[in-house]
């Protein structure tokens, strides 16, 4: 591995255009494939890695009726929100995506025939990519895209360069690179390396649901809202008009009662069970990639739980406090008003004081919804206890490159077309030098990678 120049990209969230009307992604898959198609003969060898999120997993709205087959084992929101996280249904999106996104998949193809190696570290929004049988779909969709100029040829050696990363990419003496939702509350998983506890259905997140649930009713607009906080969710909910505000507000209810579903399974011989194929899990990890089994389990207590597992993180994040405020205030002054005249102080005092304490709930502020801070911070503990210089992540859409005395801590940031255009297309080099592994933060620009300055 140590032999490859490194490329990362992370953050394209391919296919969240399959099944949606909603802006295309052509610029992106055309930057994309003249990306590969240049460092196909330029630079490498090259090892490319998608550092999580390559693909809309969780955000896809493919219902059952638009897939070419049913599959056996739906959960009833299936039907309402699109195809969920179990493993036959995640199976069926990725082989839509493979043929909405064909080009891409030839250009990995291509990619690969030519000599490279590609690693797909897994993010949340692309979780979906734990099951076996997605990577399948996944690794066949490159032997296909391969196989469209190769066609008497088997296409084993591809597959074989084609690996997975439930957590991380590990290069000894060089670098760590993870996605970095893992640092994000909202967007975490307890058991990241087995994120399936009731052995069904991948866990939900905040972040997920969130773009499963609202984001099938908000369309594209959801991204603009994400990390503005309650109000921007009520503004946008309120532009909508009376009949799709109620449909929003049988989707937030929804949502709801899938996080407390799952909730529910958290009991603790369950946990005691899932906890044991995790351990097993963390050893195999950790005898793969070389390192000690107490490293490992080091790292992931730098990780923040998520809020979806206790539960008045839970109730404060999916702002249940303030919606019910919402509800509670205008009743409670109705109510008041309502009763006979030498009732109302009475009314008052019995009423008042909870709405109060309803309102004293509704002030505490949520956890942070921007984990930026967080990971820089964390990654350079990381750096510290896996022993490189450079720590790599993505998640926060954000690209940076933050140098101190014994390496540095780049974000990949995204491939996304929007925002800040001059925020886009931007990946990480690491190249092999007589003077040890050198990085650089870098953005696809006419037709070419350019530096990007600190």
């Amino acid at each position: 591995m140590a032999a490859h120049n490194l490329l990362v990209v992370s953050d394209l969230h391919l296919g969240e255009d399959v099944g949606r009307s909603i802006r295309t992604t052509e610029g992106l898959e055309a930057a994309l494939v003249a990306f590969l198609d240049h460092h196909q003969d330029h630079g490498g060898p090259w090892r490319l890695v998608i550092n999580g999120d390559m693909l809309e997993m969780v955000g896809i709205v493919m219902l059952p009726d638009q897939a070419p087959r049913v599959p056996d084992d739906l959960h009833p929101h299936d039907h309402r929100y699109g195809l969920g996280g179990r493993e036959d249904a995640a199976a069926i999106k990725m082989r839509a995506m493979v043929e909405h996104h064909s080009t891409v998949f030839a250009g990995l193809g291509r990619f690969v025939g030519a000599g490279h190696a590609l690693s797909i570290v897994i993010g949340n929004h692309d979780i979906e990519l734990c099951w076996p049988a997605v990577q399948r779909v996944f690794t066949e969709g490159v032997v296909e895209g391969w196989r469209h100029d190769h066609p008497s040829e088997s296409g084993d050696a591809i597959a074989k360069a084609v690996t997975f990363h439930p957590w991380f990419l590990y290069v000894p003496g060089v670098a760590w690179i993870e996605h970095g939702h893992q640092y994000d509350p909202y967007c975490s998983f307890e058991h990241l390396l087995e994120p399936v506890i009731d052995e069904v259905e991948v866990d939900p997140n905040i972040g997920g649901l969130l773009l499963r649930y609202l984001g099938s009713q908000f369309g594209d607009e959801v991204h603009e809202v994400v990390h503005r906080g309650t109000f921007a969710y009520l503004k946008l909910w309120a532009s909508r008009g009376p009949l799709h505000m109620s449909k929003i507000f049988v989707a937030y209810f929804d949502m709801c009662r899938r996080l407390l579903e799952h909730y529910r399974l958290l009991g603790p011989d369950q946990v005691t069970r899932h906890q044991a194929k995790v351990a097993d899990r963390v050893e195999d990890v950790a005898r793969a990639a070389g390192l000690d089994v107490g490293l490992l389990y080091r790292l992931s207590d730098l990780w923040r739980p998520p809020v979806a597992n206790q539960l008045g993180r839970l109730l404060r994040a999916l702002m249940c406090d303030r919606v019910a405020l919402l509800v509670a205030a205008p009743t409670v002054l109705m109510a008041t008003l309502l009763v006979p005249a030498a009732s109302q102080t009475l009314a008052a005092l019995v009423l008042v004081p909870p709405l109060g304490l309803l309102i004293a709930a509704a002030a505490i502020a949520r956890e942070p919804t921007d984990p930026r801070r967080a990971m820089r911070s964390q990654a350079k503990t990381v750096r510290k206890l896996v022993g490189v210089p450079f720590v790599v992540m993505g998640h926060s859409h954000d690209p940076v490159h933050l140098v101190d005395d014994d390496g540095a801590y780049l974000n990949t940031g995204t491939w996304t077309p929007r925002g800040d255009p001059y925020k886009t297309f931007t990946h990480v080099t690491i190249r092999h030098t007589a003077e040890g592994p050198r990085a650089s933060l870098r953005q696809w620009r006419d037709g070419a990678s350019r530096a990007m300055s600190r």
